[in-house]
């Protein structure tokens, strides 16, 4: 792998990253996520998700 093609690879890394953290911040602005942050916690944002829409669920249901 040549060294453009490395960099390449990190700048897309660090804006799937930021994609990520945006989404966490956009469900919870007081959210301690950030880029920093381990792969394995941004991985968790599907059941992030899903937990924030059975919560909105149940307020709308009451």
């Amino acid at each position: 792998m040549t060294p453009q093609e490395q960099d390449a690879l990190i700048r897309e890394n660090y804006t799937l990253k930021m994609a990520l953290v945006r989404t966490f911040r956009e469900i919870d602005p007081c959210t301690m996520i950030d880029t920093n942050t381990p792969i394995k916690e941004l991985c968790d944002l599907p059941f992030t998700l899903r937990n924030q829409l059975r919560l909105l669920t149940l307020e709308v249901a009451r």
